[in-house]
């Protein structure tokens, strides 16, 4: 799943306040992870929510059969 921040972490990286992260949660704008700590925001949310492209590594293998195999 990747980083999950604290709701101060994920309000700062927002810019919005914690009653909003909780309105949006309530909405179904943003999925908070609950956890024995409190809620986590997954760093593909905030990334989701500030617009940024979630990068992704795709890694390929090619194998070349010969007759000395």
């Amino acid at each position: 799943m990747g980083k999950l921040y604290t709701l101060k972490e994920a309000k700062e990286l927002l810019g919005v306040t914690t009653k909003t992260i909780q309105r949006w949660d309530k909405e179904g704008k943003i999925m908070v992870v609950g956890t024995i700590g409190g809620g986590r925001i997954p760093e593909s949310e905030v990334k989701r929510i500030l617009g940024l492209k979630e990068e992704r590594v795709v890694v390929g293998y090619a194998g070349v059969s010969s007759a000395k195999r």
